[in-house]
């Protein structure tokens, strides 16, 4: 019998924290969209501010160190990863941000050959401050990131066409 670990967690619930749920539709391929955002070790290819993605380990806990031109830096662990239905469980473990604890989920699905839409969800505390003002950033950051994905998903298919 296979022993196959499929999710690690290493906080409480937070029941009192509401699942952020941001989507982008984007026209392109599903296949297309998810070797963007499921590329756990190019995150810096579509979020602002992220200079530099170290790797240590491959696989289910696989870490990686984001580090951002702020100064500040982001560890954080993949934990559930599914490359045929496009989606994958991470959380951070460590960070200079103000966040005491966060998860985060993406995935992509398809809607059409040439048509998609990526999920990303959320659910985090803030070290301090109120937990809307930490909302508010996580909503604003990974908005941003997706309208980077799609321009990088649209470049790529301009390319392909050219």
């Amino acid at each position: 019998m296979e022993n196959t670990i499929c999710h690690r967690h290493f906080y409480p619930a937070i029941p009192q924290t509401k699942t952020l749920r941001m989507e982008k539709k984007i026209e392109a391929p599903a296949g297309v969209v998810w070797s963007v955002v499921g590329n756990f070790s190019r995150f810096d290819r579509f979020t602002d501010g992220l200079n530099k993605c170290q790797m240590i380990g491959e696989g289910l806990g696989q870490v990686r160190v984001k580090t951002f031109d702020s100064g500040d830096y982001v560890v954080d662990q993949i934990s559930f990863r599914d490359n045929s239905n496009m989606k994958m469980h991470f959380n951070i473990i460590s960070t200079s941000l103000n966040l005491r604890n966060l998860w985060e989920l993406m995935r992509v699905e398809e809607l059409t050959d040439s048509c998609c839409k990526v999920v990303w969800e959320m659910a985090g505390e803030p070290k301090t401050g109120a937990q809307q003002e930490l909302e508010v950033f996580l909503s604003d950051f990974a908005n941003a990131a997706l309208a980077n994905v799609e321009s990088i998903c649209s470049e790529r298919l301009n390319e392909v066409s050219s």
